[in-house]
C-alpha cells in the first residue's frame, strides 16, 4: 500500500505538471484576453476598424470563449468531485448547498418608489406588477436627446457617397 501511495504522489506531481504545461492558469489567461479585448476595441474606437484590427478581434474573441469553455470544464469537474466526496451520501453537504440555492433565488424585501422598504410577499409582487406596468406603458418619454447622444458618439464610417449608393435602387441587371 506504501508502494501505491508513493506511485499516486509521483504521478500527481507529473498530472499537475502536464496540467500546467498544457492548460497553464486559466483564469488568468481569460482575465488577461479580456484586457487585451478592452485595449483592442478601444484602439478600434480611437482609430478606426481596419481588417487587421478586425481579425485581431475574432482571433481574441475565439480564445476568449474556448477559455469560457475550459473554465466550465473545470468548474463542473471540480463540483463534481465534491459532489462525490460530500454529496453522494445525502449529508449536511447536499442540504447545506440546496437551501443557499433557494436563499439566493428569494426575493426578501424590495424598495418601493417612495423609498420604502417592502417585505410583505403580495406587497412585494404589487409593487413589481406595478413598476414593470408603468416601464412598459411609458409611451410618452421623449427618448430624441439620449438617442442623439449616443448617435454623436458613434463614429462615422459610411460617406454620403456610400450611402447613396445603398440607397439606389435595384436594377434588374443587379439582381
Amino acid at each position: 500500500m506504501f508502494q501505491f501511495q508513493q506511485k499516486l504522489k509521483n504521478i500527481k506531481f507529473h498530472i499537475k505538471q502536464w496540467n500546467q504545461f498544457t492548460f497553464g492558469n486559466i483564469l488568468q489567461e481569460k482575465t488577461a484576453l479580456n484586457k487585451a479585448m478592452i485595449e483592442l476595441q478601444q484602439k478600434i474606437i480611437t482609430e478606426g476598424r481596419t481588417e487587421q484590427l478586425s481579425e485581431q478581434e475574432t482571433h481574441l474573441q475565439s480564445q476568449i470563449l474556448e477559455r469560457d469553455k475550459q473554465e466550465e470544464v473545470l468548474w463542473k469537474k471540480k463540483s463534481q468531485v465534491r459532489w462525490l466526496k460530500e454529496g453522494e451520501k445525502n449529508t449536511k453537504f447536499f442540504h447545506r448547498s440546496t437551501i443557499q440555492r433557494r436563499m439566493i433565488n428569494t426575493i426578501t424585501h424590495i424598495q418601493n418608489i417612495q423609498g420604502e422598504r417592502v417585505e410583505d410577499h403580495a406587497a412585494i409582487e404589487q409593487e413589481l406588477l406595478t413598476y414593470f406596468k408603468q416601464v412598459h406603458h411609458d409611451t410618452q418619454t421623449d427618448r430624441t436627446e439620449a438617442i442623439d447622444k449616443i448617435i454623436k458618439s458613434i463614429r462615422k464610417i459610411i460617406t454620403k457617397e456610400h450611402n447613396q449608393l445603398l440607397l439606389k435602387l435595384i436594377t434588374l441587371q443587379e439582381v
